[in-house]
């Protein structure tokens, strides 16, 4: 991206993140607290009431939601059996907090 220029790289960050920090390095001004909200609308929020009835989750009881194998970069080459393991894995604490 930058034959002329080493971006610094300071570790796994969120992907905004590592992009920001490009940005920064360019010397362009960024906010430095980022809100990292999550937005839902009333129809999202509609509609998940609406899955989690009809799978017969109770509106009072907490859920706990698990994302096996959010990690694209585990999906390269010698990590695939890593990410089977995580997915694997976390399927299993899923069924032990059932």
């Amino acid at each position: 991206m930058f034959p002329s220029h080493v971006v610094p790289y300071n570790g796994t960050v969120h992907r905004v993140e590592y992009h920001l920090n490009i940005t920064r390095f360019l010397g362009c001004k960024t906010y430095e607290d980022v809100e990292w909200g999550i937005y839902i609308t009333e129809n999202e929020k509609k509609r998940v009431k609406e899955i989690l009835n009809e799978e017969g989750v109770a509106p009072d009881k907490p859920v706990i939601a698990l994302h096996p194998g959010s990690r694209k970069e585990l999906s390269v080459g010698s990590l695939k059996d890593m990410r089977l393991w995580l997915i694997l894995s976390q399927a299993n604490w899923g069924q032990q907090l059932y």
